[in-house]
Formats: C-alpha cells, structure tokens, sequence
C-alpha cells in the first residue's frame, strides 16, 4: 500500500489546517521531487488543492501565508512553478521533520476523497465541524486496531490553546457520524476502533448514500414536487444545495425557482462557482439572495455582446435585396445566444394607421442552406428569429445572407436588420 508521511505536528489544529496539512503531505509523498539531500517539493496548482481540500481559494491562500511564517523545519517554501498557473511548495529541511514522531497515511486517504468528505458539515447542518477530522488524527497515532476510549478521545482533540475539553455532545455527535461513515466501530469494551479497510472506498459517495439519504418527509416532497415541475432543474438544484451546504427545507424553493431565470448550459458554470463561494457562509435568511447576486455580477462581467452592422434596406423602387450579416467570432468564449432583429418601419401605419397589405418575403441563409425564412406583413413591426443552435454549428464562420422580396414597391417602408449575440467567458 503507497503511503504517505505526516508529523504528528500536523495531525491537529483547526479544520481548515488539518485538511491543507493532509493535502500537502500527500503531494510532496507522492510525486514530490528532491533537490538537495534534505528538502522536497512539489508543482501544483489552486485547483488541485481545492479538489483535494473542498477549500476555498482564499482559505488556501490563507493556509500557505500561515505555512511561510512557521518556524523551522516547518516553515513552509513557495515559488513559481514550470507550466503555466502553477507553483512549487514544499520544505528546504523536509526530512528533519520526520525525526520525531510521525504517521504513515495511505494515498487513498486522499484519492478516495475521505479528507475532503471530512471536512462537509453534518446532515442539515450549515458549518462544517473538525471534531471528525481531529478523531481520526487520534487514531492514525495509535497502532492499528487499538481500540480508544470516549475519555481519551476527548482529551486527545482538545485544541492547543483551549481550558477546557470540548462538549461531550459535540464529541458524541462526532462519533456517530464516523460510525455512520464505517470509518469506526464501537467495541464491547465501550471504546472505539478505526476500521482502515474502509478507506479504500470512495468516501464521498459513502457520505452520499448514507448521510444526505436521511431526509425529512417535508424534503421527499419538495423533491416530488419539483421532479412534477421540471426534473432537469430539480436534480440541479439538489446538486447546488449538496455544493453550497444549504438547509433543504429553507431552500429548494428559493433556488429551484431561481434556475428557471439561468441559461443551464452555458450559465450553470457561473451560478457553481458563486455557491461554492458561498458555501460557509452563515445560513442567514439572505444567504441565497447574496450568492445569487454574487452569480449576477460575475455573469454581467464576463458578459461580451456583439451586434452586426445594422443594414437598412428600402422597397421603394427595388423590391429585391441581398445584404450580408456578420459578426467576429470570439476565441475561448462561449455562445449565450444569438439571434437576428428586424425592423419594419411603415411610415403610412405610423401616421393614418393603414399600413401596406403586400407581403415581405424574408430568407436567411448561411451559405446555401436555408435557416429561416418568413412572409412578413405591416403587422410586424419588430420580429426576432433565435439562432442560438445555428450558430454553435460554427464560431468561427458568423456569416448570413438576408434575403428580401416584396410582392410589389413599398415606397413608405424601410426595412432594418441586424443579428446579435451574446458570448461568455467560460469560467475558471
């Protein structure tokens, strides 16, 4: 079994220090590089350390600013990595560190995302805990299988700088949730026993299947009430309330209501990223409010629209036109919508009220085929075609002719066209 190493040191502290200092052994343990006969370090990234953590960017920041100022052999060295984005961390002294005492952790710790699953709130809960996380750091202390009493457990995982123990409340809820998890075992003798076979299952369907299925009957409904509405964005918004750790009850509603206004397959990404921004903040009545308006301005500001030149096209003499539509493509963005505007303009209407009774034959090609085509008459004043799905055939080639043919001379009516498309900037 491919293990890595980890101080004792290391084993306790807050949730978020914990999480990171398992992170950063594993990396360094298993594809960290040696320059020097004592130090190692290893090239990665935010994004793998959020995938391995569930931390947010800025709790990482945090955790490596805290790494850079601890003493030796454990104060912590950072530089910019060789690809793109990256950097290289790790330690000048790393194998001083392991002189005292150490565990040995196997990979799937982190492959089977057992640390980050540890670090999810309880069911129905809004913050996270460490109190599961700083139990099982207790038992990787201990031999394998050594059974561990409630007393000892709780003295064990007493923070550095606290008085007093934690609540016995606290400690028990703690435990269950291990239990639940298999991760432990309650022995005869009333102590505790860490099952490490577990470990080798995905942990995070584990907590799927056996946390989040301990719904309430009021949540069943809601889910049977939204699948009756629209399945899609049911499932989607279980999805987000999984990410942002949100109370079911409280906002199912509030949210499977506000997908109804999100462009799934281009905006989702965006609405992601705010929840998971989002998801320790305090479950305040506003909570959604606030991360949906985080959503708003990150779309808004990634947001680029474009517009063809607006063609203007009379019937006075010539019944008969052609005009070319035509936008840049942008690289690496992605197609919101698209769309072609008409305008006609009948000055007749505008002053009696009559307007003409001929038809407008309307064509819109890309190329030789045919993508829209339509009779138009002084009762369309303003007509729009979607062309969303025709566009995403090609990015690169935003090109139409507009075809147009009146049934005979309209000197009152001037037609206009353009087409418009909005692009986003795929998120990070």
């Amino acid at each position: 079994m491919q293990t890595y190493r980890i101080p004792f040191s290391a084993l306790s502290g807050n949730l978020a220090q914990m999480v990171f200092a398992d992170a950063l052994y594993f990396l360094l343990g298993k594809r960290g590089f040696t320059q020097h006969e004592t130090d190692r370090h290893v090239e990665t990234n935010l994004d793998e350390l959020t995938q391995l953590t569930g931390l947010t960017s800025k709790t990482l920041r945090k955790m490596i600013d805290g790494g850079l100022s601890q003493p030796e052999p454990f104060r912590l060295r950072q530089n910019q990595g060789f690809a793109a984005h990256t950097f290289t961390f790790g330690f000048d002294q790393y194998e001083e560190q392991f002189l005292a005492k150490y565990a040995r952790k196997p990979f799937s710790y982190l492959q089977q995302n057992w640390c980050s699953t540890l670090a999810l709130p309880y069911p129905n809960a809004q913050k996270s805990s460490r109190f599961p996380l700083a139990i099982l750091n207790v038992f990787w202390r201990k031999p394998n299988g050594k059974v561990i009493r409630f007393s000892e457990l709780s003295k064990r995982i007493q923070k550095p700088n606290s008085t007093s123990p934690p609540d016995p409340l606290f400690v028990h809820q703690a435990l269950e949730h291990l239990q639940k998890l298999e991760l432990i075992t309650q022995v005869d003798s009333g102590g505790y026993r860490f099952q490490r076979e577990q470990l080798s299952q995905d942990g995070y369907r584990i907590w799927q299947h056996q946390v989040l299925h301990q719904q309430s009957k009021a949540s069943e409904e809601l889910i049977e009430w939204g699948q009756a509405q629209n399945p899609k964005l049911a499932q989607v918004a279980q999805e987000l309330i999984r990410l942002g750790n949100y109370d079911f009850d409280t906002n199912f509603r509030k949210i499977f209501n506000s997908l109804s206004l999100v462009r799934l397959e281009t905006d989702l990404p965006w609405l992601q990223y705010a929840v998971k921004r989002h998801r320790h903040r305090p479950a305040t009545a506003d909570r959604w409010a606030k991360c949906w308006k985080l959503y708003e301005n990150s779309l808004a500001a990634n947001q680029t629209r474009q517009q063809s030149a607006k063609v203007k096209l009379y019937l006075k003499d010539q019944v008969e036109h052609v005009a070319v539509l035509k936008l840049e493509s942008i690289e690496k963005h992605t197609l919101r919508w698209g769309k072609i505007v008409i305008w006609v303009n009948d000055k007749r209407q505008q002053l009696t009220g009559y307007g003409h009774n001929e038809t407008i034959l309307t064509m819109l090609q890309k190329g030789k085929r045919l993508v829209w085509q339509r009779e138009l008459t002084d009762e369309n004043e303003l007509v729009r075609f979607d062309l969303t799905a025709d566009m995403q055939q090609d990015l690169s080639d935003i090109c139409y002719r507009l075809k147009m043919r009146a049934s005979a001379p309209l000197p009152q009516v001037k037609i206009e066209a353009q087409i418009e498309a909005e692009f986003l900037k795929p998120s990070d």
